[in-house]
Parts: structure tokens; sequence; C-alpha cells
């Protein structure tokens, strides 16, 4: 997990198959399962790579002003997110910042791209090390079509739809040269897919094309 620095202990609880993220040193066990109880419920729909506010108090700021994590339940991309401040246990008060996160990894012994369910609680910090992904759209200046692979070499085969000229799509991601982009395809376009490739000779670019992974 190279894109973010994680100032905290990490233990891992094999029978909860969860990461815990403490910087408390002597918490009782029983109040750890009060939290996981509560987490789980508060935070089932996060998904992969978001962070989920679990427990207050949590202080997170944002890349963007779509970014928000302001209540418990919110949840967020952690690509939007730069930093996160999670408030120490207050018994009295009942304060104890708790964020779950949901991260991408490859672990030994597992599957390439599988989940990893992180529990973070306490005085802790986190700095997202990751530069912001680039963020691109683009316009048709024609009518373009859309395909499976990178490619005309498959003429009307690799064909997923065509997209009218004017239309704005929204750039993932791009092909090593970089004349050919993938994008999610308009809802109205859509044939079986969410995303196609299209290629740059009918687009007009907003932005670093070669800059997209």
């Amino acid at each position: 997990m190279r894109w973010i620095k994680l100032f905290f202990v990490l233990l891992w609880m094999a029978l909860l198959s969860i990461s815990i993220v403490s910087a408390q040193s002597d918490e009782c066990p029983m109040i750890v399962q009060d939290i996981l109880m509560t987490v789980g419920d508060v935070c089932d729909a996060t998904g992969r790579n978001q962070v989920c506010y679990g427990n207050v108090a949590i202080t997170a700021e944002g890349r963007n002003d779509a970014f928000r994590l302001d209540t418990v339940g919110d949840v967020a991309n952690l690509s939007d997110m730069q930093s996160l401040s999670l408030s120490p246990y207050d018994e009295e008060a009942g304060i104890w910042g708790v964020a779950l996160m949901r991260l991408q990894a490859n672990l030994p012994d597992t599957l390439p791209g599988q989940n990893v369910t992180m529990l973070a609680f306490g005085d802790v910090s986190l700095t997202n090390a990751i530069n912001a992904p680039v963020q691109l759209t683009a316009t048709l200046s024609t009518n373009g079509r859309t395909r499976r692979t990178p490619t005309t070499a498959d003429g009307d085969l690799n064909v997923l739809t065509a997209i009218p000229s004017g239309t704005s799509v929204e750039v993932l991601g791009r092909n090593e040269r970089g004349d050919w982009l993938l994008i999610r395809l308009p809802e109205a376009s859509i044939a079986g897919a969410q995303f196609g490739w299209i290629s740059t000779q009918v687009l007009r670019i907003s932005g670093d094309r070669m800059g997209l992974n």
C-alpha cells in the first residue's frame, strides 16, 4: 500500500479478517469488539479503495470539492483524500475516532488484487502519499465508435457502440502510445459494457493524455 503513509501500528486479526490500526497501547478488547460491531453496520457499503467515517471524531481533508467525510456513515474514495486525523479515545465524552478502509493489495499467498479491510482508530494521522490521479474529459469532434480493444484490426467485430459528435466522455486511461483512450461509455450508449476504447483522432481532449496510466 505504497500510496498511503500509515503512521500507526498494524495488527492483524485473522479471526475477523480485519487489520486493526491503533495508536493505543492498552485498550480493552471488549471496547475494540464494540467498535468493530458498530463500524460493521455503518460502513457496510464501503467499496474497494474507499474510506468510511466509522465513529466520531474525524477530521478529513480532501483533494477536491467532491470529497465529503463529515458524519458517521459517510463513504469517500481514498484517491480523493489528502489527509485524515482521528481523535484519541475519550470514554467520558464517548469520542473515539474510527475509520474503516478497504484497500486493493497484493499479499503473499493470496490472489492478486484482493481487498484488505483495515480499521484505524485512536490518535492516528494518515496522509495520501500518491499524486492525485490525472482527470481528463474529451469531446467527440466527429461521430466515433468505441471498441473492446485499442485497435481497428478486427473491423466491426471489435466495435462496442457508436457515439455521436459533440458527446463529452470521461477519460480513464490510455494505451502505451497514447493514441487510444479508455473511456466510460455514456449510459445511453452502453451495449453490455461500461468502458470502451476510442481513437484520439475523433476527440478533442482537455489536458495531457500522456499523464494518464
